[in-house]
């Protein structure tokens, strides 16, 4: 639903209304939410505890609740050349990724910030703590015994067993640390192919070309992003 909003929002609304895509438009002057589309809904319905008030009391709320530093962000908002502009929010137990782009009517005015956005891997985390714990799949599982193992007496010196499982733990934190890396541009690409889809509606002819291939790179990051937790999940 939108509030007091320029007739190219409405248009632009309509389009995108049914689309798969979460998406959240503010306007440039208060930041106050004018529309959410009915994906952006349901996707907040389920973390909805983490929420100042309901999804569906979201429209006239400020964006700020989608800001973790709400003074800078709004600033880099009000002005286009600031945009695209990603970002990071964790909210409780969930993490989302967030992508702010401008809405340009077709004189080439600034009519209002978009916001593309979906829930970081769900759980991930979890998952990956899970999988470290157990010792027959897990690196850091074995790793326990070895450490136990390797640790000299007292009055010891340090021996090679114990240098190698420092060299083994320090590999894994690596991993790790690429794992995540790679995640988070699987999802910073993913938000960017899901903006384009949205263009997409709005390019006449060319659009549904233009829609395959964004929807074969928002494929192609989500099997990234898969791929780095199940290298996570080795830790």
């Amino acid at each position: 639903m939108l509030k007091n909003v320029p007739m190219d929002v409405r248009v632009f609304a309509q389009v995108v209304d049914d689309l798969p895509v979460n998406v959240i438009i503010c306007d440039r002057k208060k930041f106050r939410i004018t529309y959410m589309n009915e994906a952006s809904r349901r996707t907040l319905e389920r973390i909805e505890h983490l929420l100042p008030c309901p999804a569906d009391a979201l429209i006239g709320r400020s964006i700020d609740i989608f800001l973790d530093d709400p003074p800078r962000q709004r600033r880099l908002l009000a002005d286009p050349a600031n945009l695209p502009h990603t970002a990071r929010l964790h909210l409780g137990g969930a993490t989302l990724d967030l992508l702010f782009t401008a809405i340009i009517d077709g004189k080439g005015r600034y009519v209002a910030p978009r916001l593309t956005w979906s829930l970081a891997a769900d759980g991930a985390a979890a998952k990956t703590e899970a999988a470290a714990q157990r010792p027959a799949t897990s690196v850091k599982g074995i790793s326990g015994p070895v450490e136990r193992a390797a640790t000299p007496a007292a009055g010891e010196g340090s021996t090679p067993a114990d240098q190698g499982l420092r060299t083994l733990t320090g590999a894994v934190d690596r991993i790790g640390e690429s794992a995540d890396a790679v995640r988070r541009i699987a999802n910073q690409t993913n938000l960017l192919a899901l903006d384009a889809i949205i263009e997409a509606a709005n390019a006449g002819d060319a659009g549904p070309g233009f829609a395959a291939a964004a929807a074969g790179t928002t494929k192609l990051a989500d099997d990234t992003a898969r791929a780095a937790d199940r290298i996570a999940a080795l830790r």
